[in-house]
């Protein structure tokens, strides 16, 4: 019942948006904008197109993680059920009808996590070939799901590395293809260089100043090493603006004046010296970044209250409400209870069941949960790392669109046919 309530305030609010243009920059690089650039006006065409691939996407998911006999016509119907549930969640329906990317990265996820369930099977290894496909278009989409995406192929690898080594030779000869595409796009946007980089200091001691130094920028300035104050002595005012100028500002201004090797041991020091003064305050903004990519919903209103820290939230519910803005309102808020709500009700099923002496998960379950959570953490921790000031919901939208995948998992009480198991399972 709470995620049927979603389901129908989701797709009212779609209706309501289906012919405006949420108020995002416009992506102009990658295969996402050409293929904006060749819609042009066309707008509903890709919201039409990024909401089939999210259901289905959704869809074949549940189909694999909770129906053994996904042919049966009331587990297809589970499967739509819970894949429109999924696609509902306030954060997803944003980015499903707006003109950016992360719609088609996290279908692309989903997929990826259902082909994943196949190779987990006993046997399964033909799967790899979908793993594979899905971790190249989310790689082809947002330059970070080079080394995102490719978390989960890893770790099933690693599961199945014997299945793998008696595979038939057309599968391994698509699977070095596929890694010497991969190895072409890492090594395409390695060797691009735009003019005024070749100093680049991007790495750990830029992400660490852009990490820690930024809230208290202008009040540590002074304490900085004399080179770095020289050289951002125009740059450091507007630095302190918007969280994004230090790649904008700071960053240039630095690389204009010394080298990377000068630059890096100078800038680890700057790091040392903000954490050393404030890192209580470092600590607090690392652990609020961290609960608002794990759980979006749920920190999201208490950003909207001005509660919390600083992120693109605020802003990005200005966009979504514009259209609908009592609807909107009304969506978000039962969406972040839900979300908590849904958490919660699982937690106490689970412990029901496992009280009654059933094992709601196996094996497979307990290996996918494995390759979901640490998936998971990686994507936390690499936009975490980031930036202070810029967390935003879009990035992580798929893996709180994950976290219902336990609820379905656990409510669902399906025999092989797709019937209703009487006795333990239908008491719990």
């Amino acid at each position: 019942m709470g995620f049927s309530v979603q389901i129908v305030l989701g797709l009212v609010w779609m209706v309501c948006n289906m012919g405006a243009v949420q108020d995002f920059a416009v992506v102009s690089t990658g295969i996402y904008g050409v293929a904006a650039g060749l819609l042009g006006k066309a707008f509903p065409v890709m919201y039409v197109l990024q909401l089939a691939a999210a259901c289905y996407a959704g869809q074949r998911l549940i189909s694999r993680l909770c129906n053994k006999n996904p042919d049966n016509r009331r587990s297809r119907l589970f499967a739509l059920w819970g894949s429109l549930a999924l696609m509902t969640l306030p954060m997803a329906m944003q980015c499903h009808m707006a003109m950016l990317p992360y719609s088609l990265v996290c279908s692309a996820g989903l997929l990826q996590l259902s082909f994943c369930c196949e190779l987990l099977e006993p046997g399964g290894c033909a799967p790899f070939v979908g793993v594979w496909l899905c971790y190249l278009v989310q790689a082809l989409l947002l330059p970070e799901y080079v080394f995102l995406g490719a978390v989960p192929m890893a770790i099933m690898l690693l599961l199945k590395i014997k299945a793998v080594a008696g595979a038939d030779m057309r599968l391994k000869i698509f699977m070095l293809a596929a890694a010497a595409a991969v190895a072409g796009i890492y090594a395409s946007w390695s060797l691009h260089a735009e003019p005024g980089t070749e100093n680049d200091i991007s790495g750990i001691e830029w992400t660490m100043v852009k990490r820690i130094c930024w809230p208290t920028l202008w009040v540590d300035y002074a304490r900085m090493p004399d080179k770095i104050r020289e050289a951002t002595a125009d740059a450091v005012w507007e630095s302190t603006y918007y969280p994004g100028n230090m790649d904008r500002v700071f960053k240039p201004a630095i690389e204009a004046a010394m080298s990377a090797g000068e630059a890096k041991p100078l800038l680890a020091e700057a790091a040392a010296c903000s954490w050393g003064i404030h890192y209580p305050l470092v600590l607090r903004q690392v652990g609020w970044d961290v609960l608002g990519y794990c759980a979006s919903p749920v920190i999201l209103q208490l950003q909207l209250s001005g509660d919390a820290y600083d992120s693109h939230s605020g802003r990005n519910y200005e966009i979504m409400r514009r259209s609908a803005p009592v609807l909107t309102k009304q969506y978000v808020n039962y969406g972040s209870w839900w979300f908590a709500a849904a958490a919660v009700l699982t937690a106490l099923l689970l412990a029901a069941r496992l009280a009654a002496g059933e094992r709601p998960y196996g094996k497979r379950e307990g290996l996918l949960s494995v390759a979901v959570l640490f998936s998971a953490a990686c994507c936390v921790l690499w936009y975490t790392m980031q930036g202070a000031g810029i967390m935003d919901y879009k990035y992580t939208v798929l893996i709180n669109q994950v976290w219902f995948l336990w609820s379905f998992k656990t409510s669902d009480v399906r025999g092989e046919d797709g019937s209703r198991n009487e006795g333990k399972g239908r008491r719990a």
